[in-house]
């Protein structure tokens, strides 16, 4: 009898341990990003770009960054006394005295199958480790448009943002966020200011 009673707390022991020994299969670890160059073509005005090795961190100038909703291709950056418009010049901006305009130019596709809102908030930056403002202007760089839109699946916008920054910064690092919580994926990117034009 007493061969019984530990037979089954014996098993019951088992099954306990098996089942506290469960492994999550929960994925809560940010989704790896998968980055590479990108290549402009001016016959065509369009981007393509080269896959690389999956990778984490800020990608720089004449890079993207794929995961989660979106493929985000960091275009170029420059560097303007004055935007003009093309169109209209009431709607030139010119910088503060002693300051100039830093432009970053994206193109950005939604890689998800449902409609996703690219939106500008979604935005920060710091310049030489300082917090920094986007600048909003009216007029249209190269023909870009503010870094803001609705996107359906397989669709891609190009987009700006514009920074007031000092002749001699050093570097701007710029995160988009797919959200508004600190848990939400990141595109990360970095310039320095001898690769602006």
């Amino acid at each position: 009898m007493k061969k019984k009673i530990i037979l089954i707390a014996l098993a019951a022991a088992m099954a306990f341990g098996a089942t506290a020994c469960e492994v999550s299969t929960d994925n809560d670890t940010e989704p790896i990003a998968k980055t590479g160059a990108v290549e402009k073509t001016k016959e065509e005005n369009t981007v393509t770009t080269t896959t690389s090795s999956n990778t984490e961190g800020a990608v720089s100038l004449g890079n993207f960054i794929e995961k989660e909703n979106y493929k985000f291709s960091f275009v170029d950056a420059k560097q303007y006394d004055e935007i003009k418009d093309p169109e209209n010049e009431f709607l030139d901006a010119t910088p503060t005295e002693g300051k100039k305009y830093l432009v970053l130019f994206f193109e950005v596709e939604n890689i998800s199958s449902e409609k996703q809102n690219v939106n500008m908030f979604y935005c920060k930056a710091y310049l030489d480790d300082y917090d920094i403002d986007q600048e909003t202007i009216l007029a249209n760089p190269e023909g870009y448009e503010m870094l803001s839109g609705d996107l359906a699946p397989g669709k891609k916008l190009k987009g700006y943002v514009c920074y007031e920054v000092d002749p001699d910064w050093k570097k701007l690092e710029f995160t988009y966020t797919d959200g508004i919580l600190d848990s939400d994926t990141t595109y990360d990117f970095v310039v320095t200011s001898d690769e602006v034009k």
